[in-house]
């Protein structure tokens, strides 16, 4: 059994946790008290916050687009500054040019474009003039050659206005010109792929060659018809010197009428002579 002294600590010890706890009743009051003063101020703080971002996105935002575009400006400027510059700089240049050309004294070096062919072009156009004759029945392709100084054929020495006739020369101007353009479909970047002739039968006249394998017009023809086999090959000629020459199926033959009401007039379309416009 508790004795009596027992029952008076015990009841002491009662008292004071009583005590105790009412101490703590009265702090958590103050504690709740305090949070919701907490609580209160942290909601007028975030209204606070929402009005001054919405400040901010109504007075700032425009401003910042103004600053924006202004930037954008000054940018559009400095390029435009820097063109200028350049235009400037490129001005000054060409003066400088256009002066130093009016300086230029007739003891320049004059440019010579037969420099620039390669090596092997003199013996290129030698073979190909020689073997275009020959399958021309041309007599005298063997001593064929393409003189470094006339830049032309020379037939055994001899230039072809010394030697031959005008229709001969009009008969080895388009093998030159032959031999010139396969050089080029051969060897050059830039190949024409086309070749435009201009009445090469010109007052050339070969006699009687009774035998068709024998005519230097016919082997003439018949070597373009090869050519145009993969390429373009286009010949102004008079009909009457292309009696005698047989022609391919697939050779375009255009004739020039000179009359308005029946075929082709002329080269130009809707180009007529004075007296034929009425």
């Amino acid at each position: 059994m508790p004795t009596e002294q027992d029952i008076l600590i015990v009841s002491t010890e009662i008292e004071h946790i009583h005590s105790i706890q009412a101490d703590v009743e009265t702090d958590l009051a103050i504690l709740v008290d305090k949070a919701d003063e907490v609580k209160q101020e942290l909601h007028l703080e975030k209204q606070q916050h929402r009005q001054n971002m919405h400040s901010l996105k109504s007075d700032i935002q425009p401003t910042a687009q103004h600053m924006q575009q202004d930037i954008e400006q000054i940018v559009h400027a400095e390029q435009l500054h820097a063109e200028y510059a350049e235009l400037i700089a490129l001005h000054a240049r060409f003066n400088k040019a256009l002066d130093d050309a009016g300086q230029a004294t007739q003891n320049d070096e004059k440019y010579k474009p037969r420099e620039c062919f390669q090596s092997d072009f003199w013996y290129s156009m030698n073979n190909t003039i020689r073997s275009i004759l020959q399958q021309c029945h041309f007599q005298g392709a063997d001593t064929a050659d393409f003189s470094r100084s006339s830049f032309d054929v020379e037939i055994a020495g001899y230039s072809k206005a010394d030697e031959q006739g005008k229709g001969y020369c009009a008969f080895l101007n388009s093998v030159v010109m032959l031999a010139f353009h396969d050089y080029l479909n051969e060897q050059s970047e830039h190949a024409p792929g086309w070749l435009l002739i201009d009445t090469p039968l010109h007052g050339f006249d070969e006699g009687i060659r009774p035998l068709e394998d024998s005519s230097m017009k016919v082997g003439l023809f018949s070597y373009l018809a090869k050519q145009a086999v993969s390429q373009q090959i286009i010949i102004i000629e008079n009909t009457n010197h292309m009696a005698g020459i047989p022609l391919d199926d697939n050779i375009n033959i255009v004739e020039f009428s000179k009359d308005k009401h029946n075929g082709r007039y002329g080269y130009l379309d809707g180009i007529y002579d004075v007296s034929d416009e009425s």
